[in-house]
């Protein structure tokens, strides 16, 4: 099981995320552009309209990023084992599709990263960027801010692609604010290393309101 830290060596965050019985959750799920699996069972895109109100938590791995298939799950314990186990391979999907590219560096030192967030689909419009260093976890995307003055813009629900190259294993966006304290939010899980030129794929164009990193060493 792994365990969401601000980094591999400080104290766990006291995080309290409810498992799917206590969800109070509004979710209105976007249908996905790719085929899917649900539970690792065949299933057709329009199917997830028939999980209103549920959560669902969606990995993106290597065939994901191929747009070749798309892994949804019911349980996000599930979920997380799963994007675990495809990390490595997922994330050498980065970037490799791409051109110009810069250098794709084997590793990132602790705290080194970052997450760039872009309003529109290949990294254009608004962006915002979040240091790994001083945003480990950012339950409010609504308290990023691009622009100034009256045609400042934040983050919340206008995310359209993003730039993920952390020291952590792996990253979760969120669907609802608030992640320490609102359950039953839908969940996209995506390696610490990713290079996504558009959400809308994966049904999560202008969605995602908040992110956790996970440490899983």
């Amino acid at each position: 099981m792994m365990n969401p830290t601000t980094n591999s060596t400080t104290n766990p965050m006291s995080l309290v995320i409810p498992s799917n019985s206590d969800c109070g959750c509004q979710s209105n799920h976007k249908v996905p552009r790719m085929p899917i699996m649900i539970d690792q069972a065949k299933a057709n895109p329009m199917d997830v309209r028939s999980f209103l109100g549920k959560p669902l938590h969606t990995v993106l791995d290597a065939d994901a990023f191929d747009g070749k298939m798309l892994q949804i799950f019911t349980s996000q314990d599930i979920a997380h084992e799963f994007a675990r186990s495809t990390a490595a391979s997922a994330a050498k999907n980065r970037r490799e599709a791409t051109t110009p590219q810069p250098t794709l560096t084997p590793g990132v030192p602790p705290d080194g990263g970052y997450i760039d967030l872009f309003e529109h689909i290949d990294f254009g419009g608004c962006e915002w960027h979040v240091p790994e260093a001083n945003h480990h976890t950012v339950g409010r995307y609504a308290d990023l801010w691009c622009g100034i003055l009256w045609w400042a813009k934040n983050a919340d629900n206008r995310v359209s692609s993003a730039d993920v190259l952390v020291s952590a294993d792996l990253v979760t966006f969120f669907d609802l604010e608030g992640i320490n304290l609102i359950g039953g939010s839908d969940t996209l899980t995506v390696p610490g290393n990713s290079w996504i030129t558009s959400f809308v794929p994966f049904g999560w164009n202008d969605r995602i309101s908040s992110h956790l990193l996970w440490y899983t060493s």
